[in-house]
């Protein structure tokens, strides 16, 4: 009996932290690929998800591969108050 109380008080703080922290829900996600005449390959990526307090998230990725093995990765992050995230990375092989 005292083994089960006590894998019960250990096991509590672990699973409580699943069901308090909450998951984001994926609404909508897009992926778009297109290849022009050069040999340059754009991804575009839209993901919205919305958070455990209901606040809605949009992800925008833009990936640019040339054939010179220049990489361009912009992404935006859009939130439900208005604020917006940017990013650009460059990666040269």
């Amino acid at each position: 009996m005292r083994r089960l109380l006590l894998c019960a008080a250990l096991a509590m703080p672990v699973a409580g932290v699943a069901v308090l922290g909450g998951c984001d829900r994926e609404i909508s996600s897009e992926t778009k690929t297109d290849v022009k005449d050069d040999g340059t390959v754009v991804k575009e990526e839209t993901k919205v998800t919305e958070n455990a307090e209901g606040g809605v998230t949009k992800e925008e990725t833009k990936s640019v591969d040339k054939p010179e093995t220049v990489k361009k990765e912009e992404t935006t992050v859009k939130n439900a108050d208005g604020t917006v995230k940017k990013e650009e990375t460059k990666t040269v092989d």
